[in-house]
This record gives structure tokens, sequence and C-alpha cells, in this order.
């Protein structure tokens, strides 16, 4: 088990964000007009930032395949709100390199993120939920695995044990050996980032949904991680795919005839998305 004191002294260890990730988004956030030349300048000194924006915006989902050169072309193809999600991805996969996995194959459980991001995306243009915000909550929700993996990966080889032993979910696992789960650990480190609550609110609740509420991020995400593990989609660090509730089913007003024309649509943007993991 890991103490609650322990759980939060390694929570408080790990680095925050950096000084210029933070100073994009202050920027973004508190501005009324954006000046796309003064974030361009903001954003070229974080070259890892600033290639996966040129990446994505020449990726065949924006229809322009190697015709974006400058950043600042990027960002207006892109739009602001793709840019600000773009950075806080962008932020958490510098944090954790797909090549940095101890106990998880990090690389799987990006693709699986990346999946259930493109999940998302589809799903909440169905509810009318931010799209943006939504591809962003999906691709950070199981952030939790990452930083107990990072930061704890004594206890995480016994809760990979624990789970192949006893072929149940993770959450189960690390409930059962560390006494909390990938949900909350992800939830904490989010917030003390100062993350948009619809993104740390979805990571803490995607496994665990309400079910008697209007549609909100977290059900869009647990139905995007469950149709991501579906369509084999990376590895979400487990074989099992986690019970759809009808509840949630109703509670987003979608059926499995329309969960399935968009089954080909969702394997497509996640295909369009992996650029993110170059």
């Amino acid at each position: 088990m890991i103490s609650k004191q322990e759980l939060q002294q390694g929570i408080n260890d790990i680095p925050p964000l950096s000084p210029v990730v933070v100073d994009v988004l202050d920027f973004i956030n508190n501005s009324d007009e954006i000046d796309f030349s003064i974030l361009e300048n903001k954003i070229i000194q974080e070259p890892g930032l600033t290639g996966r924006i040129l990446n994505l915006a020449n990726s065949s989902f924006f229809g322009m395949p190697g015709a974006i050169g400058s950043l600042k072309d990027a960002c207006l193809v892109l739009g602001i709100n793709a840019i600000r999600n773009l950075v806080i991805s962008s932020a958490m996969m510098e944090k954790f390199p797909a090549n940095s996995g101890k106990n998880l194959d990090l690389e799987g459980l990006w693709k699986h993120a990346v999946g259930t991001a493109a999940a998302a995306r589809v799903l909440a243009k169905h509810v009318s939920l931010d799209e943006e915000q939504a591809f962003t909550a999906g691709l950070l929700h199981d952030i939790g695995k990452m930083i107990l993996d990072a930061h704890f990966s004594e206890q995480y080889a016994e809760v990979a044990a624990y789970q192949v032993e006893n072929e149940c979910l993770t959450c189960e696992a690390e409930q059962k050996v560390i006494g909390t789960d990938h949900n909350e650990v992800g939830y904490m480190v989010a917030e003390s980032w100062n993350l948009p609550v619809e993104i740390t609110h979805s990571i803490r609740l995607h496994h665990s949904p309400p079910t008697q509420n209007k549609a909100e991020m977290s059900h869009v995400i647990n139905l995007a991680d469950i149709l991501s593990r579906g369509l084999g989609i990376g590895n979400a660090g487990d074989p099992f795919i986690p019970v759809l509730l009808p509840e949630i089913l109703e509670i987003l007003h979608i059926g499995f005839p329309e969960i399935k024309q968009n089954l080909t649509k969702i394997e497509a943007l996640a295909e369009n998305f992996s650029t993110l993991l170059d």
C-alpha cells in the first residue's frame, strides 16, 4: 500500500509544467484577441511542441499535407482551441516519452490514448460538447498510470503482477495493491498543474461517470476508452474491456447502430492523429 502521505509527497516531487508551456497557456487564456506573431515567438522556444503542431497541421485530417511551413500558419489552420489543447497534450508527452515505461508499454498506452482521443472527438460532436477539449481529455485520461509507473515503479510492478494473476482490470489491481487508482492520481496531478476542470474531472471519473446526469465529458471519455479498446488501438495496459453501462448510452443519446457507423471514422482519426507520437 502507498500511504496518502507518500502519495502526496510523490506527487509534490513531480516537476511542474515547463515555464514555456505555462507562459503559452497564460497568454492564450488571458488574451481577448490573439496576436499569432507573439504566440509563435512563445511556442517556438519549445522545439518538441513546435514539431508536434507542425506535424498535426500538415496531417491529412486538415487537408493540407505538406503545405504548412510556418508555426504561425499552423496556428491559423488549427485554431486557438486546438493549439491550447495541443500545448497541454504535448507537455504530457514530453514528460512521459514512449520509450520510458518501467512496467508499462508506454508506446502502446499512448496509442490507446490517441484512439480514445479520436473517439472522444467524434462522440463530443454528437452531444454538442467541445471537441478539442474532448480530444485532450481522451489523450490524458490514463496519465495516472504513467505517473504511478514512473514514480512508484516498485509498487506498480506488484499491480501488474496482481492484475495478471487475478485477470482483472488495472483499476481493481491498483486499489488492491496500492490503495488508490490511476483515476485519482491522474486527477491530483492534473489539478496541481492547473489543467481545465473539464479535463481533470474526466480523468477522475472516466471509469465511474455519474449515471444520473446530463451528458458531460466523463461520459464521453468512458465510452471513448471502451471503443478504443474494442478497436484494438494500442495497449491500455490490460487485455480486458470495461463493461459498457446502458445508462451511459442513454445519457449520450447514442445507440449501437450510430456507434457502428462511426467506428471507421474513429480509426481513421486515430491514424491521422498518430503524428502526435512522432
